[in-house]
Formats: structure tokens, C-alpha cells, sequence
């Protein structure tokens, strides 16, 4: 059990910084003064010759070694005790559960409330759980001056305290891909009675339609005001004509039920002009009832009827929030099972690194010829000429393909050549590909060892031309890889 703090995370980083500070600012007039005096003193046209042959002085030697130990100590002290500050949570703290995902934030609380602001009563302490569910991100409140990292697979959490009414902006002080900079909400700080009356009010249509938006991380990606974002904005959505991009034809549509569930299931067929190609399908990810109303919701979003800003409703406690998504005719979010919106860094789609231990190896040049061994043995080189293996079946092919609808490849990467978030597939396996590896360019095969790499662990070796957004797909099998490679071969 923690003890109360006496001081809050503002009171004791403040503290830390005017000591750290003042010592500087005093060490730097006193090292400018010292230096001023001297040169006056002992100019040559002052003193021609020296007046002392003295080549030491003990006790100058302990002042000055002494008294600086002492004030780099004292800034040690403060700052120690303002990092354990920072650490040691109050024992009422409220908790609350702060997800992120490309590109927004999900606030969960213990009743099931959730809100894509951070709402806190005002002289409690608030303890955040942090998770990420995709890529790295940062949980920065300027204001109280909190910065922690959300790692996935790891929970953090930051703790504060609001100690006046307000509004507060929280940063994502992390790049972690094309929407970034969008990636920003505000804490708001609102006395115990509004703070109450907040968490306990029931939901209206209009509020539970835009908790949806926020569970499936859709405002992340696109405005309710008509402001430009990564996707379109959703205000005026329902009932509007859009040009969209079919087949690599523009045609005009009209925004009606049936465009709006196939812009969310089956983003890839009609990409609405002048917006990037980058979100992934939904269709499997969103329950049939949750997609129903989240329709009904949008299309109630006409000219005449300005999207709603209130507040969002309540949403289960069992319910986990979905991955950064958008919602509007073209693919915007991304989340570790489908690939982000920019995440397309050549090893990206296709691909899948060396297996983990607990699978088996795949070494070879393509999936014909490739020798499953077991982990421990070591695996046929590279250059080795094994027999020759019956090619790729075509159901191996065809769980290739669904495997890459189903992850979201098709949302980056093209199949008829032309450039989209990332580079296309057509006739990628086997090609010679320029890449960035650890900080050096190099041309490297597209072989069964690469495009495994490249899903398992895409940063390694980076496209060149295309940013580094692709999150580990490390959930797939060997035989994932197998058939996500067979597919592509067939490609060509």
C-alpha cells in the first residue's frame, strides 16, 4: 500500500526542474563573472610578467571539487525523489484503463463507461492503465507533467491528479505512423457532482452510436466537423454522392446503407478519390448487431443533421475495444491483425520472418522448395539445391489469398502494380527489392527468408520509399506463412 503524496506530479517535476534550474543558472552567472574578473586581472598589458610561481593550491582544488559534488548530489535528490513520486501511486487513486491504437485514445472505466476523452474529478487522483494494441505510442499530459510510454504486451500506467477545473491536452508523444500528429485528446477535469453525473448518465441514439466510433477507433481517422484528417469526414456522410476510385476507374456513388456497410467490410473495392488506400476490412470484426446501429448512426449524419459531439454512452464492461478504424469509404486505421494504413514497408505484406522456436523452420527459395526442419536441427542452407517439390495446390493458394484479405494486406498494397500506401505485390516474390537495414541500403532477393522477416518482423529491413509503420504479425503459423507465400508467387 502506497501512502497519501504529499505533493502532486506538477508540485514535485516543478520542484526538481527550479533546483536543476537555479544550480545551472547560478554555476553559469558565477563561471561568467570568475572569467570576466581574471581576464581584467591579469590582462598581459596589466601584469607582463607573472607574479606567482606557485603551480598548485590545495585548498582551491578541494573547494572546487567538493562544492560541486554537493550541488550535482542535491539535483540527484530531487530528481530521485520526483521519479519515485512519479511511480508511487495513492491508495484512493480512481483507476481507468487508457488504450491506444493508430491513431486515437479509448478511456474505460469501472462501470463500463468509455469516451475518447479522459474525464476526471477534480482533487482525486487518477491512476491510467496504459495499453497499446497495436504499434508503440506515448501517454503525454503536458500539464501535469506525465509521459509514459504504451508498449504492446506490456501495461504501464501514469497517475495524476487534476487540482482545478479544465481542459488539458493529451499528446501521443510517439510516432507511430501517418496519423500521428492526429492522434491528440484532452483531459477534462470536472467537479465531484459533474464528474458523477457524467459517469452515471444513460445514453441517448445519437451518444451510442458515437461510443461505437470511439470503440472501433473510427474517430482516429476521420472528423465529425468537416475537417480533413486521414480519412474523409463523417459530418454530412449519410446520403451524399462521393467519387470513388473502382478497378482504377473514378465513378460517382451515393453514400446510401449499402455503400456504407461495403466502405466497412470490404474497404478495398471503392476507394473514395484523394484519400489513401489504408483500411483494413472489418468484415468478421464487428458484431452483426454493433454493425447495425453503427449504420443507422451514420447514416442519420446528413447535411441537415450536423454530427452529434456529446459525450459517448456506456459500452459493456466484456466488450474489448477493436483496433483504430475508420468508417468512411476508404481505408484509414490498422491494428496488428490488419495492416496499418502506411504499414507497408516492403517486407511488410507478404511476408513473414524466421519462425519462433516453437515452429517450424522454413528455409528455401520458394514454397516448392521449401524443407520444413524442426527448431533445433539446423536447416538445408540457402544456396543448397534440394529435390524438387510438387508445386503450390491451389487450396494452398486460395488460404494464401483469404489469409491476405483477412489480415488487410489489400488495403496497402495493389495487385496490378500501381503504388499505394505500400508497394504493390504484383511480382514482388522473387524480385530484387532496395531496403534499409540497420542504417545501411542494400538490395536483397524477395526469397521465402525475406517475406517471412518481413511479417514477422517488418523493421528489420525497411522499403525503401515507404514508411516504417508495419506492426509484428508474429500470431502467424508456419503454415500461414506457407500459403501468404504460395499466393504471392502465383502472382507473377
Amino acid at each position: 500500500m502506497n501512502p497519501q503524496p504529499l505533493v502532486s506530479t506538477t508540485q514535485t517535476v516543478d520542484t526538481a526542474f527550479y533546483v536543476i534550474f537555479g544550480i545551472g543558472g547560478l554555476a553559469l552567472v558565477g563561471i561568467i563573472i570568475a572569467m570576466i574578473a581574471l581576464i581584467w586581472r591579469y590582462n598581459r598589458k596589466r601584469q607582463p610578467q607573472p607574479i606567482s610561481q606557485k603551480d598548485h593550491n590545495l585548498w582551491l582544488e578541494i573547494t572546487w571539487t567538493v562544492i560541486p559534488s554537493i550541488l550535482v548530489m542535491v539535483m540527484f535528490w530531487y530528481g530521485w525523489e520526483g521519479y519515485l513520486s512519479l511511480r508511487r501511486i495513492p491508495d484512493n487513486a480512481m483507476p481507468v484503463t487508457g488504450t491506444a491504437r493508430m491513431w486515437s485514445w479509448l478511456f474505460s472505466y469501472e462501470n463500463g463507461k468509455t469516451a475518447d476523452k479522459l474525464f476526471v474529478p477534480v482533487g482525486q487522483p487518477v491512476r491510467v492503465k496504459l495499453i497499446a494494441e497495436d504499434v508503440l505510442h506515448s501517454f503525454y499530459v503536458p500539464a501535469f507533467r506525465v509521459k509514459r510510454d504504451c508498449v504492446p504486451g506490456m501495461d504501464t500506467y501514469a497517475w495524476f491528479v487534476a487540482e482545478k477545473p479544465g481542459s488539458y491536452d493529451l499528446f501521443c508523444a510517439e510516432y507511430c505512423g501517418v496519423g500521428h500528429a492526429d492522434m491528440t485528446t484532452t483531459v477534462e477535469a470536472l467537479s465531484r457532482e459533474e464528474f458523477d453525473a457524467w459517469l452515471t448518465a444513460s445514453p441517448d441514439a445519437a451518444s451510442a452510436g458515437l461510443a461505437l466510433l470511439q470503440k472501433h477507433g473510427c474517430l482516429g481517422c476521420h472528423s465529425l466537423d468537416g475537417s480533413r484528417a486521414v480519412g474523409p469526414s463523417f459530418q454530412g456522410l449519410g446520403g451524399r454522392e462521393v467519387i470513388v476510385v473502382t478497378a482504377g476507374a473514378q465513378r460517382t456513388l451515393q453514400t446510401d446503407r449499402a455503400y456504407l456497410k461495403a466502405a466497412i467490410l470490404e474497404p478495398g473495392a471503392d476507394i473514395v478519390d484523394g484519400y489513401p488506400p489504408a483500411m483494413p476490412p472489418y468484415a468478421g470484426r464487428i458484431p452483426e448487431d454493433e454493425l447495425e446501429e453503427l449504420l443507422d448512426h451514420l447514416e442519420s449524419l446528413t447535411e441537415t443533421a450536423p454530427a452529434q459531439t456529446q459525450e459517448p454512452a456506456a459500452t459493456p464492461p466484456d466488450k474489448t475495444p477493436t483496433p483504430a478504424a475508420a468508417i468512411v469509404p476508404e481505408p484509414v486505421a490498422s491494428s496488428p491483425e490488419s495492416a496499418p494504413a502506411e504499414q507497408v514497408a516492403e517486407k511488410e505484406i507478404a511476408a513473414v520472418v524466421e519462425p519462433t522456436t516453437d515452429e517450424p523452420a522454413i528455409e528455401a527459395k520458394s514454397v516448392a522448395e521449401a524443407v520444413v526442419v524442426d527448431p533445433p536441427q539446423a536447416a538445408e542452407p540457402i544456396d543448397a539445391k534440394p529435390e524438387p517439390a510438387a508445386p503450390p495446390s491451389a487450396d494452398l493458394i486460395a488460404a494464401g489469398e483469404a489469409l491476405a484479405n483477412q489480415s488487410g494486406c489489400l488495403g496497402c498494397h495493389s495487385l496490378d502494380g500501381s503504388r499505394r500506401v505500400g508497394p504493390s505485390l504484383l511480382g514482388l516474390a522473387g524480385s530484387d527489392r532496395s531496403v534499409t537495414r540497420d542504417g545501411q541500403d542494400v538490395t536483397v532477393t524477395a526469397g521465402v527468408d525475406y517475406l517471412a522477416r518481413a511479417l514477422r518482423e517488418p523493421s528489420a529491413e525497411i522499403a525503401q520509399g515507404y514508411p516504417p509503420a508495419m506492426p509484428p504479425y508474429a500470431h502467424l503459423t508456419a503454415d500461414d506463412i506457407k500459403a501468404l507465400i504460395a499466393w504471392m508467387e502465383n502472382l507473377e
